[in-house]
């Protein structure tokens, strides 16, 4: 019943959000590993959600050429209510919840919890963000005391078609705006001979700090500085280096990159209105097709056979985003509880005074975030003479801050962080 609230109509149209410090592989298995990390650094299970209680319950494809994913998660919370609820009255009653969670390409971009909490923007569902309706007041504003629209912009014609959030520090909104003016062209065309026919247009805006700091019609002019935009294609040789370096980063990959690469045309004899070229070296294999349009997206087929075998396949626009669309990678995520456990094992095995002790292997986990921080997650473990506190940025892969503190037969303290590849470094005292 959740489920089938969740697609038809829980959510408001998507936003654009860049959880840009990078997604979890496009798979069944990547999108749930996103929507757990997602559940327990959100201010609703960090309050009081009891872990023992997290279970998966369903999950879903979209049908769509974006690797989307519906993740649906039952858990439990000490008390009634959504959110932060420090300092509120609250039924102290043990509550069941489902959070519904969209991962789009890896990354968060939707979670609701019952059918009725807004966990990504903590407000009921259906209320207004006052944020969002001062960038589009902005958006509208800028829009009608431009250039284009004063001159001939018809004012009922005006429809804020979308607003997407970008999440992004300061946060940029993105207000897709349509009009239409009585006359071809931009700009203030006085004195210029036009076309008197009414010319539908889009303007896509971009508003942060409560500024607008771009806008364009029709993906051709530049609102904010008057002029046309100018644009070169993005050559296939940069698109086919914007795949390499997105998988090196994203995979954290240290394969080698060829300085030269051999190259072909793969384009079947007699076929007009598309192209592939190949470039291979290196265990490089990367064949490239696009269609012969004005602005073309490359779609980009890897295949990589050294000694970090793997095969990518994706897209680069002209905007030189790079979209994956499925690959054999598989990032690995290192959650709080992997770096407590690295971190033990480090001072355990290096430490003098620390050999010979035992590793825990069960803990008791406490939530130490401070009430009303944002963006911060602390965790405190202990276990017979140990205590070890666990802190990081709520973001995707976070390097953990990592205090431990032995009270055993003796007193040991330690700090150091853990980064995501298993990596450890020591704060100098």
């Amino acid at each position: 019943m959740v489920l089938a609230l969740v697609i038809t109509g829980m959510f408001p149209a998507m936003t654009l959000n860049a959880w840009l410090n990078r997604p979890a592989e496009y798979t069944e298995q990547g999108a749930i590993d996103a929507a757990l990390f997602y559940l327990k650094n959100s201010p609703t299970f960090q309050h009081d959600g009891m872990l023992e209680s997290i279970k998966v319950t369903g999950t879903n494809r979209a049908r769509t050429p974006i690797p989307t994913w519906l993740v649906v998660i039952e858990f439990d919370c000490a008390n009634s209510g959504y959110g932060d609820r420090t300092g509120r009255i609250v039924l102290e009653v043990e509550t069941h919840h489902e959070i519904a969670v969209i991962v789009e390409e890896g990354v968060v971009i939707q979670a609701a919890i019952d059918g009725e909490w807004d966990e990504m923007t903590q407000r009921p569902i259906g209320s207004e963000d006052p944020d969002t309706e001062n960038a589009i007041e902005i958006a509208l504003e800028f829009l009608r005391n431009g250039a284009t629209f004063k001159f001939d912009g018809i004012e009922a014609t005006i429809k804020v078609e979308e607003t997407r959030i970008l999440e992004s520090y300061p946060v940029q909104y993105i207000v897709i705006i349509s009009f239409d003016s009585s006359h071809a062209g931009y700009g203030d065309r006085t004195g210029q001979v036009l076309a008197q026919v009414v010319t539908p247009h889009s303007a896509w805006i971009k508003v942060v700090n409560g500024e607008v700091v771009s806008a364009v019609l029709d993906n051709t002019w530049d609102e904010l500085n008057q002029e046309v935009r100018q644009s070169e294609l993005v050559p296939i040789e940069q698109a086919r280096d914007l795949v390499i370096q997105y998988i090196l980063e994203k995979y954290d990959l240290t394969v080698p990159v060829p300085e030269v690469w051999a190259f072909a045309i793969l384009t079947p004899e007699g076929l007009v209105g598309a192209s592939t070229q190949q470039f291979v070296g290196g265990g490089w294999e990367m064949n490239i097709s696009f269609p012969a349009v004005i602005t073309p997206i490359y779609a980009v087929s890897v295949s990589y056979t050294g000694e970090a075998n793997f095969t990518w396949e994706g897209t680069v626009d002209q905007l030189r985003n790079v979209r994956e669309i499925s690959t054999s990678l598989k990032p690995e995520i290192l959650m709080p509880e992997d770096a407590r456990d690295i971190a033990v094992e480090y001072v355990i095995k290096n430490f003098e005074a620390m050999k010979g002790i035992e590793i825990p292997s069960r803990w008791i986990a406490e939530e130490t975030t401070p009430s009303g921080l944002v963006g911060f997650s602390s965790r405190r473990y202990l276990c017979e003479g140990w205590t070890v506190n666990v802190s990081n940025p709520v973001v995707w892969k976070p390097t953990y801050q990592v205090e431990i503190e032995y009270t055993g037969e003796f007193t040991f303290s330690w700090e150091g962080t853990v980064d995501q590849s298993g990596s450890i470094e020591e704060k100098q005292s």
